[in-house]
């Protein structure tokens, strides 16, 4: 703790130089007991929706912040507690009866038609400052930073399929912001009824520099290039508002393709204290000239559940069906051996590996207009773990019991045909709320993308292009799940392992691409 030491701030959000509108938003609080209390949100969910979804909840964290503090819950129950209401506050939005063109984070066929699936979500970090600790919690993959000597150190991991690739080794940093799915969040505000934030709390030193960004930055510039931006003699010269600008401004050089939200902090230590108290810098106004950069000064303690962000849409796609996580629509088709296994290798994401590599399958008997038998039971020789369901072709199907957390493989029948040679993997407890919001995606052959989600009780199916094709009921808790060569599903349901069988019209080999020139 260091209560000598005092604080600077701020912040400002730019359209950037290929968007119509701006879907970003931020917020600067004053609450008593706080040096400082932040959010910096970037909405997702196309015109008329991803600015409505950040403004709602930069309204609904300083609100929650600000009744939490003075109840005297510590900083990282509040933060916890305001993510989860800007949850709700965002759930309880009316979803739009349309989109622009060019917005692909709105489902195909379901915003235009007037459904009320279309995805609204907003990323979020939001942070207190006090005692001389910065107290975090964020979801999505907008990043906080800071800057302590010459080392620039990440705070934040990304909630995206892209960075879950990376972490589990079946993607490099490299590839994965040359990823089209980079873009796909498995972690947000708005976009499922619960939401689990991730929290953390640091201790903070004179000179440190806190940068919270959106990843209209990150997107463009990667973080070695950051850390040189902020060593650069120009910017240290700077006073922090020329800072926050220039961190814009170098988004914009490289191509201004999102909205950007820059905030910084800057820490003093005793006798070093800033010349002017903390304050904010706001959003540009709405511009048609891009070249034109636009700066308003705004008081810090200005509300800035009065400012309005403008919206505008995604270049990617995130993922839609409602989960958080399912935003990885055809996603294994692009990454090596995806069409060794259904599944994006939750063995490797929980620790595990099979005893052999997976081996191509032949070209299965798929179509696209499949039936399914209602679900069965197909082996409750031990309970199962809902978190790691896997098919291997050739071998079986993949599961780890609950009790002793040993990886067994079952036949397509349902007898137990042998253990894992995997270590044991015990599972960890989480809470009723948390388990109910998890949603387990696989994908088949011809790139359909079938959605576990047990707090609807259901497991949807879409197409590669994001259209919903059927929903399969049934079932009380369906968890991880995996499919066969011929679209058999098999899912965890209740620490069941249940099997829904397809039903389809044989169809021949996938065509051999030509082997000469082009």
């Amino acid at each position: 703790m260091n209560p000598t030491l005092t604080y600077r701030l701020a912040a400002r959000t730019d359209i950037g130089l290929k968007r119509s509108v701006n879907e970003d938003n931020f917020g600067v609080f004053e609450i008593p007991g706080t040096d400082a209390a932040f959010v910096v949100c970037d909405g997702m969910g196309g015109l008329k929706a991803g600015d409505i979804a950040s403004s709602e909840a930069t309204k609904a964290i300083g609100a929650s912040l600000t009744e939490s503090l003075a109840a005297g819950d510590e900083p990282t129950a509040a933060l916890g507690r305001a993510l989860r209401r800007a949850n709700e506050a965002v759930c309880r939005l009316p979803r739009p009866g349309g989109g622009s063109g060019d917005d692909p984070t709105i489902r195909p066929g379901s915003a235009a038609s007037g459904s009320s699936n279309a995805v609204i979500g907003t990323t979020a970090v939001a942070g207190i400052v006090k005692g001389g600790q910065l107290h975090l919690g964020h979801a999505g993959d907008s990043r906080a930073y800071r800057l302590r000597g010459e080392r620039l150190e990440r705070l934040t991991d990304d909630h995206s399929f892209v960075a879950e690739q990376v972490r589990a080794g079946n993607m490099t940093e490299a590839e994965a912001r040359k990823s089209r799915f980079r873009n796909m969040i498995t972690r947000a505000v708005g976009i499922d009824p619960v939401i689990q934030p991730e929290l953390r709390s640091l201790e903070l030193a004179p000179g440190d520099l806190i940068l919270i960004c959106s990843d209209g930055l990150t997107t463009l510039i990667e973080d070695p290039e950051i850390e040189e931006h902020l060593l650069s003699p120009k910017f240290q010269r700077s006073g922090l508002e020329q800072q926050v600008q220039s961190l814009i401004d170098s988004a914009n050089r490289a191509g201004g393709t999102d909205n950007t939200t820059i905030l910084l902090l800057r820490v003093f230590g005793e006798g070093d204290a800033p010349a002017q108290s903390a304050t904010a810098i706001g959003p540009a106004p709405e511009r048609r000239d891009p070249s034109a950069l636009l700066t308003q000064d705004v008081d810090a303690s200005a509300p800035r559940n009065k400012r309005r962000a403008a919206s505008s849409p995604l270049t990617t796609l995130l993922a839609v069906a409602g989960g958080a996580t399912l935003l990885a629509l055809g996603a294994l088709l692009a990454l090596p051996g995806a069409r060794q296994a259904v599944g994006f290798n939750l063995l490797q994401m929980n620790g595990l590996k099979p005893e052999r590599l997976l081996a191509t399958p032949a070209p299965p008997p798929l179509q696209e207009d499949m039936t399914y038998d209602k679900p069965v039971e197909l082996a409750r020789a031990e309970i199962a773990r809902g978190d790691v369901l896997h098919y291997q072709p050739g071998k079986g199907i993949y599961f780890v019991t609950k009790s002793t957390g040993q990886g067994r493989w079952l036949s397509k029948t349902g007898s137990v045909i042998g253990k894992s040679a995997a270590p044991t993997l015990p599972e960890l407890p989480i809470s009723d709320d948390v388990l109910k919001a998890r949603t387990f995606t696989a994908t088949d052959a011809l790139g359909n993308l079938y959605v576990s989600r047990p707090a609807l009780k259901k497991i949807e199916k879409y197409d590669p292009r994001g259209g919903l094709r059927l929903t399969i009921t049934g079932l009380e808790r369906p968890e991880a799940l995996a499919v066969d060569e011929q679209g058999t599903l098999y899912v965890v349901d209740f620490n069941a392992i249940k099997v829904i069988s397809a039903r389809s019209k044989l169809i021949g080999p996938a065509p051999k691409k030509p082997t000469g020139p082009n």
